[in-house]
């Protein structure tokens, strides 16, 4: 019970850590998202959000090699194979500048297309050099990185958000800074690349300082055979990312090309108030990735597919209440803070929180595919699913417009990802039906269904008024409603019970040991 219980603490902890510093970095990119509204033309505005879109697909946290690397050292971690940890970590050592250089090359080959679909030249100054940075602080994200995995692998990836979270807050203040006082772009992004670098050297020399073994240069081989898993995994998760990279930015590529940069920078407010709650979100979920990999290191799949359950529960209700808050205040955020000119019609926005609650749903699977190691088995889904979304979003951009790229995202999610995904694990691992899961999956949406409803039914009973009267009554109703509905309808059931004993537990854990 000791074991289960520090896996779990493990596991709050790092949710925790990460929902409390995402929220307190997301603050801050939101304060500097507006500041680069209010202070450069909304070229440069829609600038931002195509290449933060599509070369930020290029940066480690984004490609997913880390996934696959990780997975190796979960199992020397659990048995405290010293010697196989530091041979793993040297060797990923050797591997990150070589995924750099093929980034910056991937980033010179992608110019000519960003090029061709901005058909309007942008009025945006040094536009290629702007262009060369964002490449740069791409490949710029795998130096000295190699390390970070270790702290992952071992439970405590609290300390890769703390030291990630402090950076990026730094980054912020910097960049507003040069903003309101230069109004330049370029030292805009040289403040990025800069606090990027610092960050990894920081998490480079720190991980010195908690494991010693590190700092011992000597090489150590590894077996031909885990170089041949490595390779496979690592092949297999770029073809995951690969795609992801397509369905990713097929919706920014097709607005600049059917609708121009002043609709991307449109996207781009509202991609940045939904990717901020979706980063919160996804960060506590793969607060317990380690966990699950330690679990499963030794070999307890039956706690594992009880773990399974309860995280698939907290998913459900966690992204079924972020998309009705999402639906309720989105519009009227983005109008008072950015402005009536880039607020999207009703329509187009219930798309993109339908497309948030569907990605977010599928988290608990992914989860636990990629801290199992599952990667391998469903390689070519997203090769699939990026060719089902860039064919459905052009055919609809050009019958519906806006609204069409978003919707080619929603078909391609429900006719793709969303049943492979649980297939591989339950046919893989879990060794179960996964009937059980589509079936649990359909009464966690209808309850959310009926939460959505009554948030609706409640936002009618408040009233109008003025826009910040009506935007803080509605972000009343959606704080108390939601969580009304889903304690109602889930307060006897057990995952229920064992979430709330697991928070009350670590709440216990954490005064004594104050």
């Amino acid at each position: 019970m000791v074991e289960q219980k520090t896996r779990a603490d493990f596991s709050i902890k790092n949710a925790t850590a990460a929902m409390a510093a995402r929220i307190v970095v997301i603050l801050s990119g939101f304060l500097t998202r507006v500041v680069l509204t209010h202070t450069l033309n909304a070229d440069y505005v829609g600038v931002n959000g195509l290449l933060s879109n599509i070369l930020g697909a290029l940066t480690l946290s984004e490609m997913g090699i880390d996934t696959a690397l990780v997975y190796s050292l979960y199992r020397p971690v659990a048995r405290h194979d010293i010697r196989k940890q530091k041979a793993l970590v040297h060797l990923y050592g050797r591997i990150y500048p070589l995924i750099a250089c093929a980034v910056a090359c991937a980033g010179a080959v992608i110019y000519p297309l960003i090029r061709v679909l901005m058909r309007t030249r942008p009025d945006v100054e040094h536009f290629t050099f702007i262009y060369a940075l964002y490449v740069l602080n791409a490949a710029g994200t795998y130096l000295l990185a190699c390390r970070d995995l270790l702290f992952l692998a071992d439970q405590r990836n609290y300390i890769n958000t703390w030291f990630y979270s402090a950076f990026l807050l730094m980054q912020d203040i910097l960049q507003i800074i040069l903003l309101i006082f230069t109004q330049s772009y370029v030292l805009f992004m040289l403040a990025q690349i800069g606090c990027n670098l610092m960050r990894n050297l920081a998490l480079y020399l720190y991980s010195g300082q908690c494991y010693p073994f590190l700092l011992d240069k000597r090489s150590v081989p590894v077996d031909s055979k885990e170089r041949h898993s490595l390779w496979r995994n690592s092949a297999a998760m770029l073809l995951h990312k690969a795609g992801s990279v397509i369905i990713n930015n097929t919706d920014t590529l097709c607005l600049t090309f059917f609708s121009g940069l002043r609709t991307v920078g449109a996207y781009a407010n509202y991609y940045l108030i939904i990717g901020s709650i979706r980063q919160i979100a996804d960060n506590a979920v793969r607060g317990i990735a380690g966990s699950v990999g330690n679990l499963a290191a030794g070999g307890e799949r039956e706690r594992v597919s009880r773990v399974f359950r309860l995280t698939l529960f907290g998913v459900n209700l966690l992204y079924g209440f972020c998309a009705i808050c999402l639906f309720e205040l989105l519009n009227s955020f983005v109008g008072l803070v950015f402005g009536e000119s880039f607020v999207f019609p009703v329509p187009v926005s219930a798309v993109l929180c339908l497309n948030f609650y569907l990605n977010g749903i599928r988290q608990a699977v992914l989860v636990f595919r990629d801290s199992l190691g599952l990667f391998w088995y469903d390689r070519y889904k997203t090769v699939a699913e990026s060719l089902v979304n860039l064919g459905t979003s052009i055919l609809l951009a050009l019958c519906m417009g806006t609204i069409g790229v978003f919707i080619g995202t929603t078909v391609s999610i429900v006719s793709v990802s969303l049943w492979v995904e649980p297939l591989v694990l339950y046919r893989k691992y879990l060794l179960q039906p996964v009937g059980g899961y589509f079936v649990l999956l359909l009464r966690y949406a209808a309850v959310s269904a009926l939460a959505f409803l009554a948030v609706l039914a409640a936002v009618r009973l408040v009233g109008g008024g003025a826009q910040l009267t009506v935007f803080l009554k509605r972000l009343l109703c959606c704080m108390i409603v939601p969580g009304a509905v889903y304690w109602l309808c889930f307060r006897n059931t057990p995952q229920y019970c064992q979430l709330r004993s697991a928070l009350e537990r670590y709440r216990k854990n954490r005064r004594a040991d104050r």
